[in-house]
Formats: C-alpha cells, structure tokens, sequence
C-alpha cells in the first residue's frame, strides 16, 4: 500500500486531474490570467472536483470577509 505525505492529502494537489492548470486557480480567483487562461481555468473548474472544492472555499472566505468588512464600515460610521 503506497502511503502519501502530509503534504499532499493537505494540498489535495493529488486528486487534482491537472495540476499544472490547478496551479492558475489563485490567478484566476484575481482575475490575474489571460483570457485563453480563463477559459482552460473555467474547463478544469467543472472537470475537477477537488479543485472546485478548493475554489468554492476561497470564494466563501473572501466573500464572508468582505461581508465582515462591510458591517464593520457600517457599524463605525453609525453616531454613537
């Protein structure tokens, strides 16, 4: 039985079916690729589970963030 490191099973950069194109997810989370990229990103998104499971979660934090950022704003300008 082949046993894998910690560092894989915590990257998930196993399962992914392409890494190479996993790899651009960051970029394309910040709208940092060229337009082909994005295209290829998007292909890979719906084939890759593991990588869009990794996606989704960013998306969430940095939506929720965000949100946070927003009450925060909003809380400080309220008149005491």
């Amino acid at each position: 039985m082949e046993k894998k490191s910690n560092h894989q099973k915590e990257s998930g950069a196993t399962n992914c079916i392409a890494p190479n194109i996993g790899a651009l997810i960051p970029e394309y989370i910040v709208a940092l690729l060229a337009e082909d990229d994005v295209e290829t990103v998007r292909n890979h998104l719906l084939a890759c589970v593991p990588c869009r499971q990794r996606y989704l979660t960013v998306v969430r934090v940095r939506e929720a963030a965000q949100e946070a950022r927003r009450q925060a704003e909003r809380k400080s300008s309220e008149p005491a």
